[in-house]
């Protein structure tokens, strides 16, 4: 995983272009949402994964804030609603993915 020193914090705008830009690339494209990360201590990020873990983060004081922020499914693959993340998260804070993108073939 890139450490803190490698991340680039970026915005919805550059989140929307980056999973695009994914999408086209990948077979499995995904953001890994992280409540109260060591790396970013009292926030919410997520960070854009494709086979492999990448330095794009979004950065958030809330779930409801990242959720807002996090680009819209291009493929009808459902993401968790706001409620769903919310409650994965506290159930385990460690982490949720929200799919964007798969092609099992």
């Amino acid at each position: 995983m890139p450490t803190l020193s490698d991340d680039q914090i970026i915005n919805a705008g550059m989140a929307q272009t980056l999973q695009a830009e994914a999408c086209r690339a990948s077979t499995m494209v995904g953001w890994l949402v992280m409540l109260d990360p060591p790396d970013y201590p009292g926030k919410v990020i997520a960070r854009l994964s494709t086979k492999t873990v990448t330095p794009y983060v979004l950065v958030a004081e809330t779930v409801a804030e990242l959720h807002a922020a996090l680009p819209p499914n291009p493929t009808g693959v459902d993401a968790m609603s706001l409620p769903q993340l919310e409650m994965v998260l506290n159930r385990d804070p460690r982490a949720a993915l929200l799919v964007v993108q798969h092609d099992w073939r």
